[in-house]
């Protein structure tokens, strides 16, 4: 990087080659440089030119297919019989310990969710229940949701 500044700064400096180009009508043109991070190594790189992604990405060939081979392995590992195994087992005990919180989190936003349809489901006219149509515009659930609750031993 610094490199490249420094031969900026010698060609514009030359006033003889500076005089030749104008001359000659021969544009010259200086291009800010550009430069970006390596992701496998991390090692500041020159950006080249317009091209994939890759150039933007990573400094050599070799930086780029160190990464793509690590990434394989660890793609291989994650979904691996033993991976999946491990992470049910950890997840098994954490929920084991954590039941009450585990148990807020499933069903918070099912109670949030269960009142909005309430809401809108009785605005509408409809059974608060399934959505169908009411039988009774008195009541709040249809006939076959109110069949269900009495079966279950509840009040109707």
């Amino acid at each position: 990087m610094k490199e490249i500044i420094e031969i900026k700064q010698q060609i514009l400096e030359n006033k003889e080659l500076v005089k030749f180009l104008e001359e000659n009508k021969i544009r010259f043109v200086i291009k800010e440089v550009q430069t970006g991070n390596c992701i496998n190594c991390g090692k500041e790189f020159v950006l080249r030119g317009i091209g994939t992604s890759n150039e933007k990405k990573f400094c050599s060939y070799e930086c780029r297919t160190r990464f793509n081979a690590r990434m394989q392995h660890e793609f291989k590992q994650k979904y691996s019989e033993e991976y999946r195994r491990k992470k049910k087992e950890y997840f098994k005990k954490w929920r084991k310990e954590n039941r009450e919180h585990f148990n807020d989190l499933v069903r918070e936003p099912n109670k949030i969710r269960r009142r909005e349809l309430y809401k809108k489901w009785d605005e509408e006219g409809l059974c608060v229940r399934c959505g169908k149509e009411r039988d009774n515009p008195n009541s709040k659930t249809c006939k076959s949701c109110c069949e269900k609750n009495k079966k279950r031993g509840g009040s109707k």
